[in-house]
């Protein structure tokens, strides 16, 4: 499971900086920013009234954001990409039909277009030498 301070990132994102462009405007790192967002570290005591000036917060709201910590799962474990809601991909038999015409009449009209092309390219390698006066 990962740490993270999500309501300070969102603060970050409500007055429009990036983790980059407010570590710029600290004076520090972007890394060192990343690292207070996921709750890895905590912001040294003399950088604070900066941060609050930044992000527009007193002391008291900037130690709220930072206290706020929530657990989420690791996504490097793959317990992210799993959903608690089911998913039902079945579709009757009519509307599977017409699924696959519509595929196959874009096949179709995809196809039709590539030769075209392949068409003209042709003709005009055909009628090059033509052109220029050479014969084969």
């Amino acid at each position: 499971m990962a740490l993270k301070r999500l309501r300070l990132a969102q603060r970050r994102k409500a007055l429009g900086y990036t983790q980059e462009g407010l570590a710029g405007r600290l004076g520090c790192e972007r890394t060192t920013v990343i690292r207070w967002e996921r709750a890895e570290t905590e912001p040294q005591p003399w950088l604070r009234p900066r941060i609050c000036q930044v992000l527009q917060l007193t002391a008291g709201e900037l130690q709220a954001l930072l206290d706020d910590v929530v657990e989420l799962p690791d996504q490097r474990d793959g317990s992210a990409l799993v959903s608690s809601v089911p998913l039902d991909f079945t579709l009757p038999a009519d509307r599977v039909a017409a699924v696959l015409e519509g595929f196959s009449a874009h096949d179709i009209a995809s196809r039709h277009e590539a030769l075209a092309g392949q068409a003209v390219i042709s003709g005009a390698a055909l009628l090059q030498p033509v052109r220029s006066g050479q014969r084969r």
